[in-house]
């Protein structure tokens, strides 16, 4: 008559739970931009939509020289916060972009996040966007890449 439902879930079927999910939330995400002052501000309006492969190697290009210019000049207010502005928007851009794999966006995601959360620990968006991928992952019971 009725067949139990199975208790096991396969491996597969958790990878695309996941993927759904952090699909599911970025869409809802994407419906209302972040908060945020600033050269910053639009950055992340524009990480809001999907990112084209351009877009992304421009984003990330910005960030390799920010970070560049915060090594050399770390005691800097202006290159430090070219560098938290770039580093958001990276991670931004890496969450949203079109042609990543999941894993890979949500992982590369997190780490500028990180980075964004060492140097600017009160950063909202950084945060925000941070504890969402990082709770989805608990959820599911999957590891926190970068996280031991």
């Amino acid at each position: 008559m009725f067949k139990p439902i199975p208790t096991g879930i396969s491996e597969r079927m958790k990878i695309l739970c996941l993927f759904a999910t952090l699909v599911l939330v970025g869409a809802a995400f994407a419906q209302k931009p972040p908060a945020a002052s600033g050269k910053s501000k639009e950055s992340a309006q524009q990480a809001t939509q999907q990112v084209s492969d351009a877009k992304l190697k421009a984003l990330e290009a910005a960030y390799t020289t920010a970070k560049a210019s915060f090594a050399k000049k770390p005691k800097d207010a202006k290159v430090k916060q070219a560098y938290i502005n770039a580093t958001f928007a990276v991670g931004m851009g890496r969450m949203y972009s079109v042609s990543l794999p999941p894993r890979q966006k949500y992982t590369t995601a997190l780490d500028a996040f990180r980075e964004v959360k060492k140097v600017d620990p009160k950063h909202k968006e950084a945060n925000k966007n941070y504890d969402m991928i990082v709770a989805i992952y608990k959820s599911m019971k999957r590891p926190v890449p970068g996280e031991h």
